[in-house]
């Protein structure tokens, strides 16, 4: 019976100073803005343009796709990445190190 205690106790609604109940929340919640922000989904059809018609033998690595889109930064960059491989738009290949950096090609579901 305690052990049932002490778990509702660490585990349900706490009582504020206030009086009132309060739920606890994550303190690491996730930011998905990049889902839905209208300037990530510009960034993302510009570079989308770019890839759609490359295959996995002409994938592009971020370094190409910066010099490709110098007005964007690569933060920028690499959220419309992120998006397009949300969206299914564009896949990634590659290992993400220096001998075998990341790619890009416009086309979803490719298997290596």
């Amino acid at each position: 019976m305690a052990g049932i205690t002490a778990s509702m106790l660490m585990a349900g609604p706490q009582l504020s100073q206030g009086g009132g109940f309060t739920a606890q929340t994550n303190k690491r919640q996730s930011d998905d803005s990049w889902r839905t922000d209208v300037a990530v989904g510009k960034n993302a059809d510009t570079i989308f343009a770019w890839l759609k018609d490359r295959d996995r033998q002409n994938a592009k690595t971020l370094q190409e796709i910066q010099q490709q889109f110098p007005a964007l930064s690569q933060p920028q960059i690499e959220t419309a990445l992120k998006r397009l491989i949300y969206e299914c738009r564009a896949s990634r290949i590659g290992l993400g190190t220096a001998d075998a950096p990341y790619r890009y090609f416009g086309y979803c579901g490719a298997t290596d």
